[in-house]
């Protein structure tokens, strides 16, 4: 394993977690910033009280994908290029799922 992997898989995680599936699909399917409406934070719960329950689904089963696919992210690099061995596995699907996190909570795309 090699620092650089990483480092590159760390930030392709980050910057997938960073997406704002919440305030896309305000933006996109009903013309409004969620975060100047109800409690004024993007997340399921508000988008569901503001926009209803499919757009409430929607965002929690599109949040929930891209912390999925972004802890896959080792394990799909390791059965592509074999640049993982077994062992080191769990360690960088836990790197990048909290990397994930940490761009959901603070992402990039939405201006921190």
């Amino acid at each position: 394993m090699d620092w650089i992997e990483v480092l590159v898989g760390t930030v392709v995680a980050y910057l997938i977690g960073s997406i704002p599936f919440g305030i896309l699909i305000g933006k996109l399917y009903y013309g409004i910033d969620i975060r100047e409406h109800g409690s004024g934070v993007a997340t399921h719960l508000n988008i569901q009280r503001v926009m209803g329950w499919k757009a409430g689904v929607l965002t929690r089963v599109l949040d929930t994908a891209k912390g999925f696919l972004a802890a896959s992210i080792a394990y799909i690099i390791h059965r592509k290029y074999g640049l993982y061995d077994a062992y080191e596995i769990p360690m960088m699907q836990m790197t990048f799922g909290l990397a994930a996190v940490m761009g959901h909570i603070f992402p990039v795309f939405a201006q921190f």
